[in-house]
């Protein structure tokens, strides 16, 4: 009797070493899942912090380069048609200067052909007939 009393007792201590153990274990993952949900946690919001940081270079490069190459290049490109659009008015008020002095000298020229009065010539030299003094004075009379 006292021999089954003992496997009892010895039965009932390892099963309930038997439960302590396996509430260990079960406590034991429970506590290795969380820390790897904390590790995956940690892995997320690193990550997440290194796309931020990523997203930050991303936009302060092209502030850099708008600042050290478009903005210039832009201006450049302003300077450069102002220079076109002076160019093209100056040859277009040149232009206009000489078509209206050569209108105004060809003005002035009509005016003076209404002012003088015009000379008819013949195209063909008159003929002398034989015996017919010429008009011309002697340098001797």
């Amino acid at each position: 009797y006292q021999r089954r009393v003992r496997e009892a007792v010895v039965s009932t201590q390892s099963t309930g070493k038997a439960q302590s153990d396996l509430a260990y274990e079960l406590q034991s993952a429970k506590t290795q899942q969380r820390i790897k949900e904390e590790t995956m946690q940690i892995k997320v919001i690193e990550r997440q912090k290194q796309i931020s940081i990523q997203e930050q270079e991303v936009v302060r490069k092209q502030r850099e380069l708008d600042a050290q190459i478009i903005k210039p290049a832009e201006a450049e490109r302003f300077r450069i048609e102002k220079l076109a659009e002076a160019e093209m008015n100056k040859r277009i008020l040149n232009a206009e200067a000489t078509a209206e002095a050569i209108r105004l000298k060809a003005e002035a020229e009509a005016s003076l052909l209404k002012l003088k009065p015009r000379r008819k010539r013949n195209r063909w030299p008159r003929r002398r007939t034989p015996g017919t003094p010429t008009r011309t004075l002697l340098w001797w009379t």
